[in-house]
């Protein structure tokens, strides 16, 4: 790719769209390097997915793209070793989307610093190493009140649970991510896998309720949880009265707000892991007393659970399920 890539981008300077997977573009050539300018003077949308960096080019890609507005990245990896980065020009667009998923903690830090103009409207984040839980706290405290839609995932690994409290001390659960910055807010969803948690381990599972009791827009109208689960008694690994305690403060104040909880089930063709999807739906309707008397704004979608009947429409505070 690093041979044939450049030529055809030579040829697509009216390109908007731009997605690139699967490239090690560690060992590009000088020759590449001086042509960035030339391929991207168009890309107003950039995705990389699956790419790796090395020395300073995964920079120097961005900042070669005059009109960016959009910056997708899944599993970004980006090695740099020198203690000082070299200066950049100082683009004049503005980013006013940004996903970062699974990326190197150097690839949050150089973006929360870099010379865009972060006017996020749109923001994703999914990680797992606790440092970068400092550069997502830029990222929102940035937005501001100009954040309309905002996914987050936290995914710490059990094994470095003692990494976290040595680095956060007791605050493991990232308590405070930034979100009271972010006032207009309109939709958040937030991802929690709790796959590899067995009751009665809920550490790092105030996550979810510590997120909602952030929110203080009074104009969001959804909120959408995910919860991965690995059998049906690991749900109880979340602080659900916190989380049922927040969700009635955000009803009250936005009339129209809808919270809908997505579970999906892990290894479920083991037999022990078989769930009925009603069964699933009680789990979580009946944790949320004081939503559910809300009617008709909790909503409960199952995905690889087994009906014991046919699908339907559950009756009660408007919960839904879907296999």
């Amino acid at each position: 790719m690093d041979q044939e890539a450049p030529r055809i981008l030579l040829k697509l300077t009216q390109v908007e769209r731009l997605s690139i997977k699967n490239w090690s573009a560690t060992i590009m050539s000088s020759q590449t390097r001086r042509n960035f300018r030339k391929f991207f003077p168009e890309i107003k949308v950039l995705s990389l997915q699956d790419v790796s960096f090395a020395a300073y080019d995964f920079p120097l890609l961005l900042v070669s793209c005059p009109k960016l507005s959009a910056v997708h990245l899944e599993a970004v990896y980006w090695q740099f070793r020198d203690k000082v980065m070299m200066p950049l020009p100082s683009p004049k667009c503005q980013i006013q989307t940004l996903s970062l998923r699974e990326s190197t903690a150097i690839v949050a830090f150089w973006l929360a610093n870099s010379p865009f103009e972060m006017s996020l409207q749109n923001f994703e984040a999914f990680w797992g190493d606790p440092v970068q839980a400092t550069y997502v706290r830029a990222f929102l405290e940035k937005a501001g009140s100009r954040l309309q839609q905002v996914t987050l995932g936290f995914h710490p690994q059990q094994d470095r649970v003692d990494e976290f409290q040595s680095q956060f001390g007791s605050d493991v659960t990232l308590a405070d991510i930034g979100l009271c910055h972010n006032t207009e807010l309109t939709s958040i969803r937030i991802q929690d896998d709790l796959s590899g948690y067995h009751p009665p381990d809920a550490l790092a599972h105030k996550w979810v309720s510590n997120v909602i009791a952030q929110l203080m827009s009074p104009h969001l109208c959804d909120i959408y949880i995910k919860l991965i689960l690995s059998s049906l008694p690991t749900v109880g690994g979340l602080d659900w009265e916190q989380i049922d305690q927040h969700l009635v403060r955000l009803a009250i104040t936005e009339p129209r707000l809808k919270v809908t909880f997505y579970v999906s089930l892990v290894d479920f063709a083991a037999s022990e892991c078989v769930v009925p999807t009603r069964m699933m739906v009680d789990a979580i309707v009946r944790r949320l007393p004081r939503l559910t008397a809300q009617t008709r704004r909790l909503g409960v979608v199952c995905e690889n659970t087994q009906d014991d009947q046919p699908l339907s429409l559950i009756p009660f505070a408007g919960a839904f399920m879907e296999d």
